[in-house]
């Protein structure tokens, strides 16, 4: 026997209690994007925390990002759910994703945790979140960029 089904009444300014709208993503001609070297021995995330610390103050908040990176790491350790695991030796970065809030006093604060794929001494992919220095192997290409960003 099916039982009968019942139609839900909503006033209209009643909202449905699913996620909430994300904001727009920024236009290609609000990102202003900038390419930075790090030798060999340098920590990534540092040097791009300095890179901006180092940018003009803004007049509002952004957010920077790191849209690609080329280059190695050494001996990197990372974390997934289940554990954290240090690799030996230099491996090539497949990607890095960093999000950083760039506030208008000039201070620079991590927005989530740095992620790192690169493939293992087996030949695997591996990846997680970036537990400790990231060192580069290898000097380091990386494009950042930077647009306006919504304090929450």
């Amino acid at each position: 026997m099916e039982l009968p089904r019942r139609r839900r009444r909503r006033s209209s300014g009643q909202t449905t209690g699913g996620p909430e709208p994300q904001p727009e993503p920024p236009s290609p001609a609000s990102i202003v994007q900038d390419i930075l070297s790090i030798n060999a021995g340098e920590d990534v995330v540092q040097t791009i925390l300095a890179h901006f610390r180092n940018i003009p103050r803004p007049s509002q908040e952004f957010l920077g990002i790191v849209l690609s990176a080329t280059g190695s790491v050494l001996n990197p350790a990372i974390s997934t759910r289940l554990l954290t695991k240090s690799f030996e030796g230099a491996f090539p970065i497949d990607h890095l994703a960093a999000h950083f809030i760039i506030k208008r006093t000039g201070r620079v604060e991590p927005r989530q945790s740095q992620n790192i794929t690169f493939r293992g001494p087996d030949g695997e992919m591996v990846g997680g979140r970036v537990e400790g220095p990231l060192i580069a192997a290898t000097e380091i290409q990386l494009r950042v960029g930077r647009f306006p960003h919504e304090a929450n």
